[in-house]
């Protein structure tokens, strides 16, 4: 009777983590979906976030456009292969300043569109293997996610 109950918490232990990333992604997707204050912000985090899981040490302590050269180097989107990536991380870059910067949200829907293809991007951007199956089950945005942090509105 206690080893069930043993494998089970060992269970919720490791997926534990990789559960809460899910729901915390899936929150983000719906915020900067809907648009509206705070919209960029959630899209913007969520980028950095898969970023992180991903192995890149990208720092939100820069401006917006050089954390944003940051991510397409860690993730070598510079190519001629992932150019709707950086055309669509560019968009991205414009409605946060506008929303930080303008105090000019995001229009519902705008930015799920590409936010959809650099996530895309940067998801197809690593290596497989064992060191995938560790950052799903671990994954550093949530180890971090108490470290660092930004106010929710810069200007």
């Amino acid at each position: 009777m206690l080893v069930p109950l043993v494998l089970l918490l060992m269970v919720a232990l490791l997926t534990g983590p990789a559960v809460g990333r899910r729901v915390l992604r899936k929150r983000r997707l719906a915020a900067a979906a809907a648009g509206g204050p705070g919209a960029g912000r959630a899209a913007w985090d969520e980028i950095l976030a898969t970023s992180r899981d991903r192995g890149s040490a990208v720092s939100d302590g820069d401006t917006v456009r050089g954390t944003a050269r940051g991510v397409v180097g860690a993730h070598e989107l510079d190519g001629p292969t992932n150019a709707a990536a950086q055309d669509a991380l560019r968009e991205i870059v414009r409605l946060v300043e506008a929303e930080w910067y303008g105090d000019d949200p995001p229009a519902e829907g705008a930015l799920t569109g590409p936010l959809q293809t650099v996530l895309g991007a940067i998801d197809g951007s690593g290596r497989g293997g064992w060191r995938s199956w560790v950052r799903t089950l671990v994954p550093r945005s949530l180890l971090l996610a108490g470290k660092e942090r930004i106010p929710s509105k810069i200007g």
